[in-house]
């Protein structure tokens, strides 16, 4: 399968509280683009889901909406840093708001 993404992510930790179903609830970036990231988190929300981030990178706090395009839950190892649980979010665009800085 081929890379389907746009644009190169970075590696980026960033702290993430997002809402989904009503809960507000906090994980990590692992990498990030313009239009998307991959969200850690040992219960990810279901593809489908809206979600409204908050990312707390660190040239501030930025607030963004995406969709959740696939999820991955690894019981046996919820932390490994390849397999481990998470998402793959899809962030609606934003001009002149980057997200991803050189």
């Amino acid at each position: 399968m081929g890379e389907r993404r746009r644009q190169i992510r970075q590696v980026q930790r960033w702290l993430v509280r997002f809402a989904s179903g009503g809960e507000l609830r906090s994980a990590f970036t692992w990498d990030v683009s313009e239009d998307g990231l991959f969200l850690r988190t040992e219960n990810p929300p279901a593809p489908g889901t809206d979600l409204r981030l908050l990312l707390r990178a660190p040239r501030g706090s930025r607030e963004r909406r995406g969709t959740v395009v696939w999820a991955r839950l690894n019981l046996a190892a919820p932390a490994d840093p390849v397999l481990g649980s998470g998402a793959g979010v899809r962030l609606q665009p934003e001009p002149g708001a980057p997200i991803v800085h050189d």
